[in-house]
């Protein structure tokens, strides 16, 4: 009779609770809403209907647990009017029904931008194995997290919340943070989010990969929390995001124990930080192209002002670094709103990235040109030894159709092959002017020094890696550079041998276009004479040329001579060093300035070069291989050199 009695209530107290609401008026209703909200936001009653449906955030999930009902699930249609909402009720504990009442609730209005419900418990379970996220199109945010950005995106049909979808729980306690990607691999597989708790405070040695091959779309680590990574390299990230997949931080701090590293590198997917803090690394946050980035604060409630206002209480994301704090790359979106950027050198650096950035983001923002890009794409895939990059016509790297290669040298982009024609100087112009390649549409002819340095002169016919430049022709290729004293000449560069030369601009030659800034900067104030020596310091490369007064010069047989007079200036030590030997064109090249004599510092003449594998001689600007058979007596000026020649470009973003 007991057993009668108790499961009859069971399925007539939901429909007393259904019938004592619909039977409520609507002044009663809108009554009861605003007793609830303000004891679930813990405002002490005081807060009006008016005033409670102003509100763009509600957080839930930020107070003690509550209980919902499938009647007070039905109130929050009050709680919607013309002012878009934030909705968080990822720590309520559903009564029967309620869940789902609340769900169709919520999807009766176009008014809703965000809704978290991460935990289905049971009032009657708190450790239900219920544990699921409701799925609004983008597994718990409806690509917004702040109401006037959905209205900027335009989202179509607003945030509609369907079913659950199943959650992978993970409790760190007494667990390694090594162990953590095994751990989602080995118990997370019929998951679409998993969602780490209980992190405390955690050290490890190695880096967390979020990567294709788990099984979850999303990984959510909800603080508070420490993560503490140890001896990290220069270039090594403490997070790693690929295989397009979601990393959402909560409350987390990311430390880097030996204040290196990179905090997050994104090279696919998603990353949001709420209330998080990145601190000590070199680089807080990268992101390659085509992802994206959210970072806002941790709503911590509400309290009420003296002047009877309601007020947020709230855990700002910080972004702490030794030189940059974010940097993005090509990627989808950067949004920033209540973000503290403090790095020592530049808060958020965007190469070709849509931002938003709201007034309460600290920090300033500098805009990064090609050549940043192209030696970001070096440094993180580690390729310091390697010259050149391969990268297709999206502008990713591929090594077996590639349409263009970044030059780690000068950090320029150069067209990969081979037009099937040749130009006249005009009409190269207008050939670079309407070429779009590999993402890239500021195309141009380049420069005779970069042209130069593009040449590699261990090879000839042709003096370049043909494993980069197939099919690169022993002809004159075009530059921009014109021949002082003659507008109706522009220089060149032959490849057959990589030395250069200049045409008229009528005759038709070869053509290789380059993308991005010139490395090669302005020649203004570039030297720097060292006191009371023969010695001048070039500030473009870091070298240092030894430009004694009485310069010597020797013909071609008379090699024993300059061996002797490099010994010599050596056991001086001349300025201070016993390193100086003969220059490499590359580096001669750049001292006969090609667009002004304002700042030569050579008087005009023949130089003597150290071509690989051969003896050269620079015979005014053009350099030639030295002939078997030297049946004429040239002469060359001997300069020295000392000092590793500079690339042009950092190791490191």
């Amino acid at each position: 009779m007991i057993r009668f009695f108790i499961v009859t209530i069971m399925f007539i107290l939901p429909t007393l609770q259904t019938s004592a609401c619909q039977m409520m008026s609507d002044s009663e209703k809108q009554d009861k809403f605003v007793k609830m909200l303000n004891s679930f936001l813990e405002l002490d009653n005081r807060s009006t209907l008016e005033q409670l449906q102003n509100l763009t955030v509600i957080e839930l999930s930020t107070t003690h647990p509550s209980h919902l009902s499938k009647c007070q699930a039905e109130l929050f249609e009050y709680l919607f009017t013309d002012t878009k909402k934030y909705l968080n009720v990822s720590n309520i504990w559903f009564q029967r029904d309620a869940y789902h009442t609340l769900i169709r609730t919520l999807n009766a209005t176009s008014k809703l931008d965000y809704v978290f419900v991460l935990d289905q418990k049971s009032y009657k379970s708190p450790k239900t194995e219920h544990y699921n996220l409701v799925d609004n199109n983008d597994y718990g945010w409806c690509k917004t997290i702040e109401p006037d950005w959905l209205e900027k995106q335009k989202t179509p049909n607003g945030c509609q919340i369907t079913e659950a979808v199943p959650v992978c729980k993970i409790d760190m306690t007494n667990q390694a943070l090594e162990g953590l990607i095994t751990k989602i691999k080995n118990e997370c597989g019929s998951a679409k989010l998993v969602h780490v708790t209980n992190l405390n405070n955690r050290m490890t040695l190695t880096s967390l990969k979020i990567s294709d091959d788990l099984p979850v779309n999303t990984v959510y680590f909800e603080g508070p929390g420490t993560l503490e990574f140890v001896e990290l390299a220069p270039n090594q990230a403490a997070m790693i995001l690929s295989g397009n997949k979601k990393l959402y931080l909560k409350n987390i701090t990311l430390r880097s124990h030996n204040n290196k590293g990179i905090g997050i590198h994104v090279k696919n997917g998603e990353l949001r930080l709420q209330g998080t803090l990145i601190d000590g690394f070199d680089y807080g946050v990268i992101l390659e192209k085509g992802t994206s980035l959210y970072t806002w604060h941790e709503r911590l409630g509400y309290q009420r002002r003296a002047n009877g206002e309601i007020e947020e209480r709230r855990n700002d994301t910080r972004i702490h670094a030794n030189h940059t704090g974010v940097m993005l790359y090509q990627t989808t979106k950067g949004v920033f709103v209540n973000t503290q950027l403090k790095p020592q050198k530049r808060a958020i650096a965007i190469y070709d990235s849509p931002i938003q950035k709201n007034s309460n983001t600290h920090g300033n923002m500098i805009s990064l040109n090609q050549s940043d890009w192209a030696r970001h794409s070096f440094w993180l895939q580690g390729e310091e030894t390697e010259q050149f990059l391969k990268i297709d016509a999206h502008g990713k790297a591929s090594n077996t159709n590639w349409d263009c290669v970044i030059d780690r040298k000068t950090g320029l982009t150069w067209k990969a092959h081979e037009f099937s024609s040749t130009f006249t100087f005009d009409e190269a112009v207008k050939k670079a002017q309407a070429t779009e390649l590999c993402e890239l549409k500021k195309w141009r002819l380049p420069t005779v020094e970069e042209l130069y340095w593009l040449a590699e002169r261990t090879n000839d016919r042709p003096a370049i890696d043909t494993q980069f430049f197939p099919k690169t022709k022993n002809d004159d290729y075009w530059s921009s550079t014109p021949v002082m004293g003659d507008v109706n000449k522009r220089w060149t560069v032959n490849f057959r041998f990589g030395i250069d030369n200049h045409q008229p601009v009528s005759k038709k030659q070869r053509l290789r276009l380059v993308s991005g800034d010139t490395p090669f900067k302005k020649w203004t104030k570039r030297f720097q004479k060292v006191k009371d020596a023969p010695c001048i310091e070039d500030t473009l490369t870091q070298m240092m040329w030894l430009v004694p007064e009485n310069m010597p010069h020797y013909r071609w047989y008379q090699h024993k001579e300059k061996l002797a007079y490099i010994n010599k200036v050596n056991k001086q030590k001349i300025c201070g060093f016993s390193d100086w030997r003969i220059p490499q064109p590359e580096s001669l090249y750049l001292l006969a300035n090609k667009q002004s004599s304002d700042e030569e510092i050579l008087a005009s003449g023949n130089y003597w070069l150290e071509w690989p594998n051969r003896q050269m001689f620079k015979m005014g600007s053009l350099s030639f291989p030295k002939p078997n058979n030297v049946l004429f007596p040239y002469e060359a000026y001997l300069l020295l050199v000392r000092g590793k020649r500079n690339n042009f470009v950092e190791t490191r973003p």
